[in-house]
């Protein structure tokens, strides 16, 4: 009888027709998906892929395993939840991207602690996609996302407006200026966020329909470390203004928006909607819409 452990693995290669990828989505070896998909093969007696030179293509017995296999697994996270609500502690595995959590995690998990105590929350601090991708394999319950999520799957509520901004040193020539020309940014260097980050996603999307070419000098996936490389005069940087507000209040860098390029976006509370929202996501929903009317 075919396992859960079994039924995920397969569902990862099903979804990226790749053993090397599902095996770095999973967190295991290839090796390991490999054998795991052979011992399935071997169990029900039909072949589940077909082998592509570099690709892998579901059989029928393959699609018809993956629609069944997907529900298994959807009505075992169901009676998980189900079993974990019925506890006298609620556990709340929560997803925050950057800029978010620099600026609005703190707050929100504080009053989640004091208005429900019961509440056993854990964080984890990644970009867009890795969050996306957690969420869709049931590895988080909720999230803050900053940037475009992509899947269908996942239900998007949005929380607040938030802004980006061109960052500078004071020797640039940006220094003090509220708006420049998107054709200025050409050629100039950038420090950006980390590639799946939604920050640099926007940005990106905004100089193509531009048709700017800057210079990528540098990524980090810390914020605090873009806005001090900026600071010392290395580059340019493009980072939410809830960010960097109080360096620009303390004159330690400048920020400035471009014209005609309104880099608009909001912030979102996502959670996959083929799961049931239980009442801890219920009461951290709640505690976000608190901390941004106090705003």
């Amino acid at each position: 009888m075919s396992t859960l452990k079994q039924l995920s693995i397969f569902i990862s290669v099903a979804e990226k027709l790749r053993m090397s990828e599902a095996a770095k989505a999973l967190y295991v070896s290839q090796p390991t998906v490999s054998q795991t998909i052979s011992d399935l093969e071997y169990e029900l007696g039909v072949e589940l892929f077909e082998r592509g030179h570099k690709q892998l293509f579901l059989t029928p017995h393959g699609q018809l395993l993956l629609t069944h296999a997907r529900k298994v697994m959807q009505q075992y996270e169901i009676m998980n939840a189900a079993v974990k609500d019925a506890s006298p502690s609620r556990e709340l595995r929560i997803g925050c991207t950057l800029s978010i959590a620099n600026t609005m995690l703190a707050p929100i998990g504080k009053r989640l602690h004091e208005s429900h105590p019961d509440i056993q929350s854990t964080f984890i601090v990644e970009n867009t996609r890795s969050l996306e991708n957690r969420l869709l394999h049931n590895e988080l319950d909720i999230a803050l996302i900053e940037g475009q999520v992509r899947s269908d799957e996942i239900a998007k509520l949005p929380l607040v407006k938030d802004t980006l901004m061109v960052i500078c040193h004071r020797d640039h020539p940006f220094w003090n200026r509220d708006h420049i020309r998107p054709e200025e940014l050409s050629g100039q260097n950038f420090i950006l966020r980390e590639l799946g980050s939604g920050t640099r996603t926007i940005f990106e999307d905004y100089l193509r329909m531009a048709k700017v070419s800057i210079n990528v000098i540098g990524e980090s996936a810390s914020s605090a470390a873009i806005i001090d490389m900026v600071h010392h005069g290395l580059g340019l940087g493009v980072i939410s203004y809830r960010c960097v507000e109080r360096y620009t209040d303390a004159n330690l860098i400048h920020a400035c928006s471009i014209e005609d390029m309104p880099m608009d976006r909001l912030f979102y509370i996502c959670y996959n909607n083929k799961m049931p929202v239980r009442s801890q996501m219920q009461d951290f929903i709640e505690a976000c819409k608190q901390i941004i009317h106090k705003e």
